[in-house]
């Protein structure tokens, strides 16, 4: 997830070069406890050894916006 629509689209793109057009959902979640890496590289690959239920680090592909992968089902989705 990223906080803005332009972060989303950016990241889906990124990811998704030839997909088709993205959809953006709006999503809540219980943040609980949130742990925000500053420099989290290029990917995140396998277990994190970090006790959080929502991980946050600023995008890559949108400058001055924040991913965040929300963990532990934390998350609930409203249909559009």
């Amino acid at each position: 997830m990223n906080n803005t629509i332009r972060g989303a689209v950016a990241e889906y793109r990124h990811y998704n070069p030839n997909g088709p057009r993205p959809v953006i959902i709006e999503v809540h979640y219980r943040s609980g406890v949130n742990v925000f890496v500053e420099n989290p590289g290029a990917h995140i690959r396998g277990s994190l050894p970090i006790v959080g239920d929502t991980l946050s680090f600023d995008s890559l592909r949108a400058l001055r916006t924040v991913n965040t992968l929300v963990r532990n089902n934390s998350i609930v989705i409203n249909p559009p």
